[in-house]
This record gives structure tokens, C-alpha cells and sequence, in this order.
């Protein structure tokens, strides 16, 4: 068998319907094809029909590639040898075709690969610029946002004033919205709640709807001091819910009292410990 001038890569761009493609040159063996898909390399989901015909071949693939993929094969032997010529042994003219035959083959493929290491380098080159470009973006990114930080932190001490932002963070005190507004107290859910308090601690409780201050004496959570309303001079009046919702415990040489009737709901405890009071008027 002769062995044309062939160049043993041909591309395509798949069209998300076609299965068939065809290859304009010789292959021995199909594992001599390599097929890739975006320059990456698959191995399985094709069959190679045409081999050892000159003229070439199709590659089938059994579902047509996504719209859009670069599909190339290429044929690519393997650079070993694995005939071998026996001293005053016969010489047959097929051995010896195929094996010039194999040898043109080979420097038809290292020039089409050739080609393709071109190609990489312009790849290359091009993700090289891609991340130069990343870089910088981020870069600029970090800039803006640490600009934008230090115009809010410096509004921020506008307002509150240097000199009071500057005893906030060295004397750990609670923050306020300005000299005569609000302390500014955590708030959160019960579940939120420190998990190791001391007296003093203060926050107010979003799942209860009030202030609670930690009592080590009690050791529980205990809503800020709330005494009697009404009028402006006239403090009569005490109120209390009618439903306990939350699981609650009354300390040893406590007493409690509620207003009533009261109704504590299913799945909710309300414990009285040993030497404390409930009562319920």
C-alpha cells in the first residue's frame, strides 16, 4: 500500500443533530484515531468504521455532540516499532510496506501535531491574558471596596463624633444613636440567646417581644423591670398575657404571680422549683 501526502487532522463544529464525521485519511487501527471534543480528549460514545482504507473513514458517535463543540481527529500512532527483521530469514515485501508505510504515517502525524502545539501556545497566551485581566479587575475591585468602607466608616464617626466612637471601642460601651436618642441593645430570637451569661447581660428577645435581662440568681433570663402604667402620674395598672408560650422556670425562694385565667400551651412547661411560689389571682 502506498501512503499519499496527507495532512491526519480534520475539525468540525457540531451542529447538536449530526453523528456521522468523516476523516480524509488513512487509519490502520481504530485506537490510532484520537477524537476530542473542545481539545479535551474522549474516549467512548463512538465507534471508527474505514480503517485501513486510504481514502479514510467516518467516526459515528451514538448521540450527536452539543451544538457548538469543536470536534477534531486526529490520528496519532504510536512511535514504537513491533516487527522485527530475522537475520537470513525471508523478507517479505508486505512486512517491509507496511512498516515504510508505518513510518511515513508517523511524520505525517508529528507534523499534524505540530499544528496543534501551535495552537496550544495561542491558547496559552490567551488564558495568560484572560487572567492578567482577572487580576486587575480584582484588584480594582478591592480598591473600590475598601474606598467605599472607609467613606462609610467615616461618616459613620461624623455622626457619632470621633471622640465618642473612640470611648465606644475603648471602654466597650453600648453604642447610641446619637447624644440624646437610644442605647442601641442586641437584639434576637430565644434560640440566640448567649450561651454562657452572667448577670447583667441585657437584649431584647424578638420571639418574646421584650427586653430580658440575665439573673444569676435565677439562673434564667428574666424580662426587664416593667412596673404599673396608666396616666401620666397615675402608674395603676399591671398587665400580664393569658397564655404561657415558652417554657419557663420559677427559682427556689421566688415567689410568681399572674393575673388570670392563664393557659399554658400543649408542649410548654412551666416549672415551679422547690421552695418557690406561683400564684395565680
Amino acid at each position: 500500500m502506498t501512503v499519499s501526502a496527507q495532512s491526519p487532522v480534520i475539525t468540525y463544529t457540531a451542529n447538536g443533530s449530526a453523528t456521522d464525521f468523516a476523516y480524509p485519511f488513512l487509519v490502520i487501527l481504530p485506537t490510532d484515531l484520537k477524537v476530542y471534543f473542545n481539545n479535551i480528549e474522549v474516549t467512548t460514545g463512538f465507534v471508527v468504521s474505514g480503517t485501513g482504507v486510504e481514502a479514510g473513514g467516518t467516526v459515528t458517535f451514538t448521540s450527536p455532540p452539543a451544538n457548538g463543540t469543536l470536534i477534531k481527529l486526529l490520528r496519532s500512532l504510536s512511535l514504537d516499532r513491533t516487527t522485527d527483521y530475522v537475520e537470513g530469514g525471508a523478507l517479505r515485501a508486505a512486512v517491509l510496506d507496511a512498516d515504510i508505510d508505518r513510518v511515513v504515517m508517523m511524520l505525517q502525524d508529528v507534523r499534524a501535531d505540530s499544528a496543534s502545539l501551535v495552537e496550544f501556545a495561542a491558547l496559552l497566551d490567551e488564558t495568560r491574558e484572560n487572567i492578567d485581566n482577572i487580576e486587575a479587575n480584582a484588584a480594582a475591585a478591592a480598591a473600590s471596596a475598601a474606598a467605599a468602607l472607609v467613606s462609610e466608616n467615616n461618616a459613620a464617626a461624623s455622626e457619632a463624633g470621633a471622640a465618642e466612637a473612640s470611648a465606644i471601642a475603648a471602654e466597650g460601651r453600648v453604642p447610641r444613636t446619637s447624644n440624646t436618642g437610644s442605647a442601641v441593645m442586641p437584639v434576637g430570637t430565644t434560640a440566640q440567646r448567649d450561651a454562657v451569661p452572667v448577670s447583667g447581660y441585657t437584649r431584647f428577645n424578638t420571639t418574646l417581644q421584650s427586653l430580658e435581662v440575665y439573673n444569676d440568681a435565677a439562673l434564667a433570663w428574666v424580662p426587664a423591670g416593667q412596673g404599673a402604667t396608666g396616666a401620666v402620674g397615675n402608674p395603676v395598672f399591671y398587665e400580664n398575657d393569658k397564655t404561657v408560650t415558652g417554657d419557663y422556670t420559677i427559682a427556689s425562694g421566688k415567689n410568681a404571680g399572674s393575673f388570670g385565667p392563664i393557659t399554658i400551651n400543649t408542649g410548654v412547661t412551666v416549672t415551679v422549683s422547690n421552695g418557690a411560689t406561683w400564684s395565680i389571682v
